[in-house]
């Protein structure tokens, strides 16, 4: 008997995997195509709300449903990635498709390994935060030019004209130096160089990056150094860089950038020594480029425009001491902030035209909100009434250079300056009030005769009035200058805090802050002008572990997440319209049925039998019968509707529900296989084959074998319910029929329950009854 049974079981197991083998061959060739590898990096998309996207054509991040913009598309190419679709912008943000999804040179063909595989952003939701807020008109970054190739310019470069620069303008290129890159995947290299512009200070209004490998190029910052970097005069993996003033910072995709007009990037000639930090991705691990890609800067010397009002411009530093953070490892948004003040801005305020944040490795959010005091807010709304037109006429035309935001001389009253020059009373006559007050470079700030800030005891902050630069999708290899669709004004009274979040779970020790890759830093970079001095803070004013590090940008004039630019999204009908059983696909169907049958109905049936109802059919071993059958019409259910799932899903072990079930899969196959080694019930120490006291062996085998049953049934219920949950989520189903497939389990396990207690009760009901009887009996035979 006992060999009969365990050969029935491996009989299962074996039909078991014969059917799934071959409804795994015959699915997949059935199944809807896998498109997410039908693109380069399907895998790794990224949408500007930092979310992972596996779904990248649909509304979805977990696809189904409405198709978005890049879905269309991707559909009309017959869902095959081809030049024309790579080339194509879908949601229009300014980068194409491939420069998107790391194949700007649109070669990549299905099965190929990427150009890149890092810094991967979202073909069809428009990433408004690289590209200022507005649609662009996507530029190529590469040029059949055998010496450079200087990439065309973006949305800031529009209006500029090399012709209205001074006549002594010069292009000076930092590249590499015919760099070897190595066949690595990954390599960050720095190289110095001294550019002193021939010992003239100049202004630097234009920076182009030039490529020459556009196959391995992927970011470059430039930075300006106060000493000579001796590690990096040769290209140098390694050593300690001491440069930290930012000049530009360029990533794939990116455009050149050009100054406001009137405004250029200072460039002090007794600072001569520069950095560029390139960082190659190599994914292929291509052999034998040697490079000379950079950035190109175009300057003219400051005294060329000396006398015409040129605005010089600089970076705002707002970040954390890196010798005031350490994050902890294993945290999966692990939040801190830095808050900054600068008392000493002029009170009419700075400019802010553009942004550049950094993190490390480890950075997956960075923003710097502003808030505002309330009297400042108060005096901006005043600041409507434009100058008069005796005063708009004074210093080349620059009004609010020389008179404060909320009016001429801090007054709407119109009499209150007048031609001859005069500021207020309090004023004496000077030029252009530059000199009006010592203390400022503005004429009666904030209306105050006496030179003061109004409001400066005003120590309350308001809500946070915006953000200055946001990244909620901060990439270490996506580092670059983006333009503010809106220049802002920031004041001397304005708080700016900067937030970084961190993802540590690679890591397992602490990771301190610090300049090495592999520290961490928290730090945002603002281009403005007119210059300021003090203007760098790195502020020991820091708060760690706080928030949850959930935020939505909330940058003036700029949309965070806009999948619009090209096309409206579908009513919300419609988008995200719930769909009934009937409506699902056939596999997923198949899939859905299987498992309640299986998981949810006939192996818990079949584990109850024996469980309680034992007794009941010890007739000729009914009950293993009727445990054989369940078990067997289960698994042989169950493998099909596992072959159905494994074969349509692109994305294996993603959810919870993935995992738990395919571990309940491989329980369930083990149970069969288990009973084939079963002892023998009889204890090997008595020669009584008869013998009701079971073997140590087979104890053993019983608390395993009927454990594990038993969490197989918990775990699959768990897994059912699990998969509703990602049934709604994933594919829209609808109210009615996740409440039938909920109600209907639910159903089933209450019933068993019940019966599983009813007959457990009746079975020691029966044995206390028995045990009672024989008391009586043996007391009776005593008498």
């Amino acid at each position: 008997m006992n060999n009969r049974h365990n050969n029935n079981f491996l009989s299962t197991t074996l039909i078991g995997f014969v059917i799934f083998s071959k409804s795994c061959l015959i699915l997949t060739t059935q199944a809807l195509p896998d498109y997410q590898f039908r693109i380069p990096n399907g895998d790794k998309v990224i949408a500007p709300s930092g979310e992972a996207w596996p779904g990248v054509g649909h509304y979805r991040s977990t696809g189904g449903g409405a198709r978005n913009v890049f879905g269309e598309d991707f559909a009309a190419a017959g869902h095959r990635w081809t030049v024309e679709l790579c080339q194509k912008d879908s949601d229009c943000d300014g980068f194409s498709n491939g420069q998107e999804l790391g194949d700007p040179d649109c070669i990549w063909q299905e099965g190929d390994i990427p150009q890149f595989d890092v810094g991967i952003t979202h073909p069809g939701i428009a990433d408004t935060e690289r590209s200022g807020g507005s649609a662009m008109e996507s530029t190529a970054t590469t040029s059949s030019s055998a010496d450079t190739n200087v990439a065309a310019a973006g949305a800031t470069c529009q209006d500029f004209k090399f012709e209205d620069l001074p006549s002594g303008y010069s292009n000076t290129s930092f590249v590499m130096p015919n760099y070897l890159v190595p066949a690595q995947h990954t390599t960050y290299v720095k190289f110095a160089f001294k550019v002193d512009f021939a010992g003239i200070d100049s202004y630097a209004v234009r920076i182009d990056p030039i490529i020459t490998s556009p196959q391995v190029v992927h970011h470059m910052i430039l930075y300006q150094c106060n000493s000579e970097p001796t590690d990096f005069l040769t290209p140098n993996t390694r050593g300690q860089m001491a440069c930290s003033d930012l000049v530009a910072a360029w990533a794939v995709g990116g455009k050149g950038q050009c100054m406001p007009p009137q405004v250029g990037i200072e460039l002090d000639s007794s600072r001569p020594w520069y950095i560029i930090d390139m960082h190659y991705d190599n994914p292929k691990g291509l052999e034998g480029i040697r490079d000379n890609s950079g950035l190109q800067i175009t300057t003219f010397p400051k005294s060329a425009v000396a006398g015409q009002n040129y605005q010089p411009a600089g970076w705002l530093w707002a970040g954390a001491n890196p010798r005031s953070y350490n994050i902890p490892p294993g945290r999966g948004a692990y939040e801190l902030t830095a808050q900054c003040s600068y008392p000493g801005l002029p009170t009419s305020g700075i400019t802010v035209f553009s942004y550049a944040l950094h993190a490390h490795k480890l950075g997956r959010k960075v923003w710097t909100e502003v808030q505002r005091p309330t009297t400042n807010r108060f005096l901006q709304q005043q600041a409507a009434a434009d100058c008069p037109t005796d005063c708009a006429s004074r210093a080349g035309g620059m009004c609010p250079l020389c008179f404060s935001n909320p009016g001429c001389c801090g007054s709407l009253d119109p009499t209150a300056c007048n031609p001859s020059g005069a500021c207020c009373s309090q004023c004496e006559i000077c030029d252009g009030c530059q000199g009006c007050y010592a203390q400022t470079d503005t004429c009666n700030p904030n209306g105050n005769p006496a030179g003061n800030q109004i409001g400066g005891e005003d120590n309350g902050l308001g809500e946070p009035a915006f953000d200055l630069g946001c990244d909620t999708r901060y990439d270490f290899d996506l580092q670059e200058t983006r333009p503010l669709a809106e220049p802002q004004v920031i004041y001397p009274s304005d708080i700016l805090t900067t937030h970084c979040v961190y993802d540590s779970t690679s890591r397992t020790s602490v990771t301190v802050g610090g300049d090495a890759t592999d520290d961490e830093m928290c730090i945002a970079f603002f281009l403005y002008y007119p210059v300021q001095p003090n203007a760098k803070c790195m502020t020991t004013n820091v708060q760690n572990d706080v928030g949850d590090g959930q935020h939505i940008c909330q940058i003036k004039g700029q949309a965070t997440v806009n999948d619009t630019l090209c096309t409206a999204p579908p009513p919300d009908n419609l988008s995200l319209a719930s769909v009934g059983f009937g409506s699902l696909d056939g596999w997923l169907q198949i899939h859905i049925v299987c498992m309640i049958l299986s998981m949810g109905l006939l192996i818990p049936i079949g584990v109850l039998v024996p469980m309680v109802f034992r007794d009941s059919l010890a007739s000729n071993d009914a009950w293993f019968r009727y445990h054989r059958i369940l078990q067997s019409l289960g698994v042989l259910i169950l493998v099909i509707g596992a072959a159905v799932a494994l074969a349509n899903v692109s994305i294996h072990f993603m959810q919870v529900h993935h995992k738990l079930g395919v571990a309940m899969f491989v329980l369930v196959l083990l149970q069969p296989l288990n009973a084939l080694v079963r002892p023998h019930k009889a204890d090997e120490s008595t020669d009584d084959e008869n013998s009701s006291k079971p073997s140590t062996k087979r104890t053993i085998w019983e608390v395993v074998h009927k454990g594990l049953g038993r969490i197989i049934v918990i775990a699959s219920w768990a897994n059912i319910f699990l998969g509703v949950k990602l049934l709604k989520e994933w594919y829209s189903a609808s109210g009615g029929l996740t409440k039938g497939l909920i109600g209907f389990q639910s159903l089933v396990i209450v019933v068993l329950v019940l019966v599983a207690a009813y007959k457990i009760f009746q079975t020691k009901k029966k044995s206390t009854t028995t045990a009672r009887m024989e008391a009586d009996k043996s007391s009776g035979e005593a008498a």
